[in-house]
């Protein structure tokens, strides 16, 4: 009779044991589970925080803002200024960062950003391109000579003064029309890039793609001679644009 109860007490001690055990495993397992939730949190405000923000102003009114950044301007004060706007249409970027976004693109009509502001390729200090993307009631409605206005006001003042025109000249793709400027340094420009300006590119073009849909304009800048075309394929393909830039550069 003792022996079965001891038997018993074993047993009753035993069921005690397990249920002690998946209680300690339960509590363990919650505690984890805590720890991965409080991980994670920052992460997820992250996330909320890079979420794309779309300020009320339209794609003109951000895109002559009063006291906007230019070309040669700052690259970190740019990063700031457009910091303050809040509006992740416009993005001040990298020439890498921005040559893979683009990659990235399914077609044309997928970037939704209106305006970048692209670093220098040599001097990191400094504003080096733009590309600017008219679409929606803005492309509609864009003129050639509002486009002009629109893309000169990024060039610093003295981009008339330093840079002399080499080339003006059209050409057609499938009905998409491309306009090209381009420019490179004069006399006095050159002794001014040795002298206090090395940032200044020897050759600089303005570029204006008119998409055959009449609804997208894409406006960008580069350092390329003569528009990134060499004289013969301008002589045989493209054809003369006669176009006055210097009213939009003095």
């Amino acid at each position: 009779m003792t022996n079965k109860i001891k038997i018993r007490k074993l047993n009753k001690n035993g069921c005690l044991w397990t249920i002690a055990k998946i209680l300690g495993v339960t509590v363990v397992s919650a505690i984890i589970s805590l720890i991965f939730i409080l991980i994670a949190l920052p992460k997820n405000e992250n996330v909320k925080e890079n979420e794309p923000t779309v300020t009320d102003k339209s794609i003109i009114e951000l895109l002559t803002l009063p006291n906007h950044p230019l070309i040669y301007d700052n690259y970190t004060d740019a990063i700031n200024f457009y910091k303050n706007i809040g509006d992740s249409r416009i993005e001040v970027t990298t020439i890498s960062e921005h040559a893979q976004k683009q990659r990235n693109l399914k077609s044309l009509h997928d970037d939704k950003t209106i305006l970048y502001l692209i670093q220098h390729s040599t001097n990191k200090d400094y504003i080096g391109t733009i590309q600017m993307n008219l679409y929606d009631s803005t492309g509609k409605d864009m003129t050639l000579e509002g486009a002009v206005e629109l893309i000169t006001s990024y060039l610093p003042d003295y981009f008339g003064k330093y840079y002399r025109m080499t080339d003006c000249y059209k050409y057609e793709n499938d009905g998409t029309v491309i306009y090209v400027y381009a420019a490179r340094l004069n006399d006095a420009g050159i002794v001014f890039h040795n002298e206090s300006a090395p940032y200044l590119s020897p050759y600089y073009y303005i570029k204006l793609i008119k998409y055959a849909d009449g609804e997208h304009w894409k406006l960008e800048t580069g350092y390329s001679a003569n528009g990134g075309k060499d004289k013969g394929w301008i002589e045989k393909y493209a054809e003369p644009w006669e176009f006055n830039f210097a009213d939009y550069l003095s």
